[in-house]
């Protein structure tokens, strides 16, 4: 283990580098790593890509604008875009990608 101090204006931070996982002592960072870390987060990020393959072979470029379909697959994405983002945010945070 390689012990790395490091300190920026407000806060000192110290790490601990076993292998390629950092474990860094700061609320924000262990909050991303508790929740990256617990088996319900990558069985819903795993049904959530399998809605989203259903969704997409649901869509199709023939259907008309405007129908109930439409908006709902509409929907249906923009709910996918915003729990991939977290996702994104979480991960970044946890592991310093």
């Amino acid at each position: 283990a390689i012990m790395i101090e490091t300190q920026n204006s407000s806060c000192v931070c110290l790490c601990v580098c076993v292998g390629a996982v950092v474990v860094c002592h700061s609320f924000v960072r262990r909050a991303a790593i508790s929740i990256v870390e617990w088996p319900f987060f990558d069985r819903f990020i795993m049904a959530t890509i399998v809605a989203n393959c259903f969704t997409m072979a649901w869509d199709s470029p023939l259907d008309p604008e405007g129908t109930w379909k439409a908006c709902f697959i509409r929907a249906c994405e923009l709910a996918y875009l915003a729990i991939f983002t977290v996702e994104l945010i979480i991960r970044v945070v946890a592991y310093r990608f």
